[in-house]
Parts: C-alpha cells; sequence; structure tokens
C-alpha cells in the first residue's frame, strides 16, 4: 500500500506556495491580497457621506440660520432692511409674517410677493383687483373665513341644543273641590246655614202666633161676653 504524506507535511507546502506566489507578485507589482479568496469587492450605494464639514460656514450663514430656527423669538429688528432678512422671511407663516411687519412696518413695503404665496397657498383661484395688493386680498379672505367658521359654530351649536332641549308634555290637571261654602262664596252665590234656617222658621211661627191673636179679638169684639 501507498503511503499517505503526513498531514504537517502538507500544511508546511502550502506555506512555501504562497510564499513563492507571493514573492512573485510581489516583484511583478501587484497586489498580493487582490487574488485572495477572503478579499471581497467593497460596493458603495448611495452618496458618500462626509464626516465633517467640506467648509466653514459664515458669520451670516450662522446667524441666518439661528434666526430660521427662532422665528417666533424675533420681534422688532431695528432699520435692517428686508432684503438682509428676507431668506428668514420666506420661512416665516402668514401669522409670522404678520407679527413681524406689526414690530417692522418697513416690511410692508417688500413683502406683497410673500403675501401672494401666501394667498395661493390658503385661498385657491384668488385675484387681487387693480386697487388691492396681495396683503389686502389675504386680509379680506381671512376675515370672510373667520366669519364663515363662526357662522358654522353657531348653527351646530344651535341644532345640538334644540336635540338636547326637554320634550314638554301636556297634563290634564283634575278640578279641585272646595266645600259647599267655600265653593258658593268664591262663585259669588249665597248660601244660608242651618241657624239662618231655624231663625227664619221661628218668626213665621211668631207670625202665624200673632196674626191667631189679632183674629181671636176681633171676634171676642164682636161677640162680647154678657
Amino acid at each position: 500500500q501507498q503511503e499517505r504524506p503526513h498531514p504537517h507535511a502538507q500544511s508546511l507546502d502550502l506555506a512555501a506556495a504562497r510564499k513563492r506566489r507571493a514573492a512573485v507578485l510581489g516583484s511583478s507589482g501587484v497586489d498580493p491580497t487582490a487574488f485572495s479568496k477572503k478579499s471581497r469587492t467593497q460596493v458603495y450605494s448611495g452618496k458618500k457621506s462626509t464626516a465633517g464639514l467640506q467648509k466653514v460656514p459664515s458669520l451670516f450663514d450662522v446667524c441666518m440660520r439661528v434666526l430660521m430656527e427662532n422665528i417666533d423669538a424675533i420681534e422688532e429688528v431695528g432699520g435692517v432692511p428686508y432684503q438682509v432678512l428676507e431668506p428668514v422671511l420666506q420661512r416665516c407663516t402668514s401669522a409670522q409674517l404678520m407679527r413681524l411687519e406689526e414690530f417692522n412696518p418697513h416690511f410692508i413695503e417688500d413683502t406683497d410677493v410673500l403675501w401672494k404665496k401666501h394667498c395661493l397657498k390658503e385661498f385657491k383661484d384668488t385675484r387681487p383687483t387693480p386697487a388691492q395688493d396681495w396683503r389686502g386680498l389675504f386680509m379680506l379672505k381671512s376675515r370672510e373665513r373667520e366669519e364663515r367658521l363662526k357662522n358654522l359654530s353657531a348653527s351646530i351649536k344651535a341644532k345640538h341644543e334644540a336635540l338636547n332641549a326637554p320634550v314638554r308634555h301636556a297634563k290634564l290637571a283634575e278640578p279641585t273641590r272646595f266645600p259647599a261654602r267655600r265653593r258658593h262664596n268664591n262663585f259669588g252665590t249665597p248660601i244660608a246655614s242651618r241657624p239662618l234656617e231655624r231663625t227664619s222658621n221661628k218668626s213665621s211661627l211668631m207670625e202665624r202666633t200673632l196674626k191667631m191673636a189679632k183674629e181671636r179679638k176681633l171676634m171676642l169684639a164682636r161677640n162680647p161676653r154678657r
């Protein structure tokens, strides 16, 4: 039987072969790891990101960035012209722009182009009249919208109250029964009490007695005793 080579001897032979190949490739100027099975080609997807800033921002750019991030904190800017703060004003909402104009009225002369953008965004298909600017049109449309919202809320509130109002049911009340004396006194009908009836009976009896006495007296007067 043929003898198998020792495993340690095989590993030494492979190591020697790798060293010889590396020496040959190195002398020819080729990277010896280029043909290694363990090395993989690096593939990047997307834009390569840089770790730091490519250039140092100017002081003006830093100030503009801070102002854009804190628009609600800006109030009166003094005599700073519109052209300097235009990047900041372009980032403002309609409410923020209105507030800044109240603090700085000199902005109104140059902000009509910004109000045009807000008008076309919030009120589509609107155009100012020849005697009206975009700022005035925005104010008019805003008031009309507020009036419509007030009327709508009042109508909803009235319907809600009508649905929740208690339902009234008519009930028949039983007639109140008064005593005989009280009932006749209330309707103006006099009624005699029992003592009055007895008094009237006594008076009629007395009248009959007197009448009989008078008749007897007359009879005695006509037939006197002898």
